[in-house]
């Protein structure tokens, strides 16, 4: 009686089921891979929200904070930083006659929402910088990759972060602001303390 034959897998069918299954790997993980890195890391996570700020129109904005000086004429302002398209109008208030603004998706990186620079006369006062509260750390990182550590103050109620400079200083909340509008990066020009 014979021996029914049992079958023996061929190594030819394996090589490319193995093969079908390298590439899916591979496929998945180049899906995957930075979808955890939006969503599982801060740099993913600022990264996706300047893009999304951006898409919805609004530029980006690069500005050294070490430069920034009083002298600075609107003219100047407006020539250097051209691609934001600033909108200049008279507007007095405590920090002078007239404002150049415009809404932003990013400072150097990081997500905000708007940028001010107030003029009294000819002399620049103060510019500031509305971020979205969840990069708080993140912009005092910044700064202080710019000016060194900061010294604390007390202003009313609220203590500050103060980072001196030969033009001026830059101010931020020391605490996490609760209320977005709180949310503000402060240059203040040499006198306008």
């Amino acid at each position: 009686m014979e021996r029914p034959r049992t079958a023996t897998p061929n190594v030819a069918d394996q090589k490319p089921n193995l093969h079908k299954r390298l590439i899916r790997l591979l496929l998945l993980t180049l899906l995957i891979g930075p979808l955890l890195w939006v969503v599982a890391s801060r740099d993913g996570q600022r990264f996706a929200d300047s893009m999304i700020l951006s898409l919805r129109g609004d530029p980006e904005m690069q500005l050294a904070l070490e430069h920034l000086r009083s002298d600075i004429r609107e003219e100047e302002l407006n020539s250097v930083l051209e691609s934001l398209g600033l909108e200049c109008l008279a507007a007095v208030g405590p920090f002078g006659n007239r404002v150049c603004q415009r809404k932003i998706a990013s400072f150097n990186g990081i997500p905000a929402r708007h940028v001010s620079f107030h003029y009294a006369g000819d002399t620049l006062t103060v510019m500031q910088i509305a971020y979205q509260p969840v990069y708080h750390v993140a912009m005092h990182d910044y700064v202080s990759g710019v000016f060194g550590p900061p010294t604390i103050e007390q202003a009313e109620e609220t203590e500050l972060w103060v980072w001196p400079s030969a033009y001026g200083r830059t101010v931020m909340p020391r605490e996490r602001p609760k209320h977005l509008n709180d949310t503000k990066l402060i240059w203040m020009g040499v006198g306008t303390h």
